[in-house]
C-alpha cells in the first residue's frame, strides 16, 4: 500500500507477485531423504520447477523462457552460497538456495509437495546451524512453503510487492536470401 506501489504502474512497471518475509529460528526434525547439492546439469529441470512453483501470472511479468529466467536469476546465490534440490521420481520438485552469511535462504516448492519443502528446510537448517536469524522471502503464493517456514519455527513479517520492468528489446537481425 506504499506510494511507490500505486505509482509503479504509471512509470510501466507490472506486478509480478507478492512476497512475505519469513524470519525467526529454523526447528526442524525433518529427514534430508532426497536433498542434493544442484549441479549444472539441473537447470532445465529448475526452470521446469520455476513453471509449476509460480503462476502464470508472476511468470509472464518475471521471466516466460529459460533465458529470462537465467538472466534475472539473483546470482549471488550460487557465487556466495549454496543450492539444494529435491528429486522426486526423477524430477526436480524443490529448490533452496542458501547465502553464505546472514542466515538468509529462498525455497521454491512444486504445489503439493510439503514433505520437499520440510527436508529443504531441515537442509537449509544444518548448513546455516545457530545464526542469529534464519530469514526468507517467498512468495505469498506458495501455501506449502508458508505452512513448512510456520512448522519449522518462522514467523511471517512484512509483506512486499515484486514490480517488474522490462528494458530490453528484442532486436532483429536481418537474414538476405541468396
Amino acid at each position: 500500500d506504499a506510494p511507490a506501489a500505486r505509482q509503479a504502474p504509471r512509470a510501466g512497471f507490472a506486478k509480478a507477485l507478492d512476497e512475505r518475509l519469513w524470519g525467526g529460528h529454523l526447528q526442524i526434525e525433518a529427514t534430508v531423504e532426497g536433498v542434493r547439492d544442484w549441479r549444472d546439469s539441473d537447470d532445465l529441470a529448475c526452470f521446469q520447477l520455476y513453471g509449476r512453483a509460480f503462476p502464470i501470472t508472476a511468470r509472464s511479468v518475471l521471466a516466460m523462457t529459460r533465458e529470462e529466467a537465467s538472466a534475472v536469476h539473483e546470482r549471488r546465490w550460487h557465487e556466495r552460497g549454496r543450492t539444494f534440490i529435491v528429486e522426486r521420481e526423477g524430477r526436480v520438485v524443490g529448490l533452496a538456495r542458501v547465502a553464505r552469511s546472514g542466515g538468509q535462504f529462498s525455497l521454491m516448492v512444486e504445489p503439493g509437495q510439503i514433505e520437499a519443502a520440510q527436508a529443504l528446510l531441515a537442509a537449509v537448517s544444518r548448513r546455516l546451524g545457530k545464526t542469529a536469524v534464519h530469514r526468507a522471502l517467498v512468495p505469498a503464493c506458495g501455501a506449502d512453503e508458508e505452512r513448512a517456514l510456520r512448522d519449522a519455527g518462522l514467523e511471517p513479517g512484512n509483506e512486499f510487492t515484486l514490480f517488474c520492468h522490462r528494458t530490453a528489446r528484442p532486436v532483429l537481425d536481418e537474414a538476405h536470401a541468396a
